[in-house]
């Protein structure tokens, strides 16, 4: 890979051993990567958004405090947080849905996503561990890619979508299968 990736985070300063995996890994693919604090300013969110290609939100994030600064970002946002998944016009409200288990069912493999994988069961834990899954109405344009049982667990919003507020998104929404706020 090439590019930068934003990841936004709890605590920048001292990472969470699963944000510093994630930065390691994402640098290990070849891609430059800019850590952002949740609750820095609007203004600080622009500057990163326009000098990167993707932002990354960590499960580590606290959701009040990221609120609606990535509603707008022209380019594309994968999630890990169900508490923001309405902020990013997802579904119609926060997501609570965190089944248990290790494997997610591949339903669509039509996206470049999951175009290299069967259909069907997809091990993705060694051991059963939570995920996320869509709770609530989600948008009308939602591309539903792979499910926790009978939930959307893995869904993209194209740019231009239309979300669950009813309006266009600004960039590419991913929210991937795994990832769990603690703070409930």
């Amino acid at each position: 890979g090439s590019g930068n990736v934003l990841l936004v985070v709890g605590n920048p300063t001292i990472l969470d051993p699963e944000d510093a995996f994630k930065k390691s890994l994402f640098e290990a693919w070849g891609y430059t990567v800019d850590v952002q604090n949740d609750d820095a300013g609007q203004t600080s969110f622009d500057t990163k958004i326009a000098a990167n290609d993707v932002v990354y939100i960590s499960e580590t994030i606290d959701s009040a405090a990221l609120g609606n600064k990535l509603n707008d970002a022209p380019i594309g946002v994968v999630n890990e947080d169900g508490w923001i998944n309405d902020n990013l016009g997802i579904e119609s409200a926060n997501s609570s849905n965190w089944p248990v288990g290790k494997s997610i069912v591949i339903t669509d493999t039509s996206h470049y996503i999951t175009l290299p994988f069967t259909s069907g069961s997809l091990l993705i834990y060694d051991a059963d561990m939570g995920g996320l899954a869509i709770d609530n109405t989600p948008a009308p344009d939602l591309q539903s890619l792979a499910n926790w049982g009978a939930d959307t667990g893995l869904a993209v919003l194209e740019s231009g979508a239309v979300t669950a507020g009813g309006t266009p998104t600004a960039g590419r929404r991913v929210m991937l299968p795994f990832g769990r706020d603690t703070l409930m």
